[in-house]
């Protein structure tokens, strides 16, 4: 037994030291606390330069207690809001499209409901919905790997935060846009409510990096957007009639000036640019 004992005490002694190998895996960074602080990383001059990060592969630490690895994913990561500012549909509608469930609530009104249906409010002071994706990566640099791990520490609550950071962007960036800018031009709109997204973030120095945020089914409430469609089609329509006002007016007048009409249109529009 004693022999025993003596045994299992060398075995202890020589392999205790190589228990603290740990592996990084792939898409991964890691910091370790040594007694509950970040290691530090030093330059030739042993001066600190920061946080000691990880790359993915095999190293070597201190056994526990004494050291404790953290490893942070810094794959590309998303959050949605997906009903947060998007209006309920009716039950048993709920796979039907915008567009039809706007065809079928032609001219029978209606308005939203605060309590379930989600807006957003339009530098025009009109009333929008949009469903919107944001991507997001950790840890991009040691910096931010050291912020993470200081000001956020998992992913739930980088989710967590992001989110709430990201309803609050919305609601500024809509409002910065007018109505047709939003349902029409929406990568603008992402463009925009990414760098204020950032700018939160780096804010808090929470060491997350927004990647890109889109906004998906940028849409007017429903019982408006008949009459919506009605004036996009009504100027698709005037644009149309003045194309082909302006073919008729150049065909006619390359008829009567014949080869000095070229000449005779750039008197008329440097008129016209007088005049006004």
């Amino acid at each position: 037994l004693v022999l025993l004992l003596e045994v299992c005490s060398v075995v202890l002694v020589d392999f205790y030291p190589f228990s603290g190998v740990f592996r990084v895996e792939a898409e991964h960074k890691a910091v370790l606390l040594r007694f509950g602080s970040l290691v530090q990383a030093y330059d030739e001059n042993s001066e600190p330069t920061g946080v000691r990060v990880f790359s993915s592969g095999v190293h070597l630490a201190m056994p526990l207690p004494i050291d404790q690895v953290i490893q942070i994913p810094t794959s590309r990561q998303t959050v949605t809001l997906n009903q947060q500012f998007y209006y309920e549909k009716p039950a048993g509608m709920e796979q039907r499209t915008h567009t039809q469930l706007a065809a079928e609530a032609e001219g029978m009104g209606g308005s939203l409901n605060p309590e379930r249906d989600g807006s957003l409010l339009t530098g025009d002071a009109n009333v929008v919905h949009a469903r919107w994706t944001v991507s997001f990566q950790l840890g991009a640099t040691a910096e931010d790997v050291e912020n993470f791990v200081r000001n956020v520490g998992s992913i739930e609550r980088a989710t967590e935060q992001l989110t709430i950071a990201a309803e609050q962007a919305a609601v500024h960036t809509v409002a910065r846009f007018t109505t047709d800018q939003v349902v029409q031009q929406y990568a603008a709109v992402g463009t925009t409510m990414q760098r204020l997204l950032q700018q939160l973030m780096d804010e808090r120095a929470t060491g997350i990096t927004v990647l890109e945020v889109t906004i998906n089914e940028p849409n007017f409430p429903i019982s408006v957007t008949p009459s919506y469609n009605a004036v996009l089609d009504a100027r698709s329509r005037s644009g149309t009639s003045i194309n082909n006002a302006r073919r008729e007016y150049e065909q006619v007048m390359t008829e009567i000036a014949g080869s000095a009409y070229p000449a005779l249109l750039e008197m008329i529009d440097a008129y016209e640019a007088a005049v006004e």
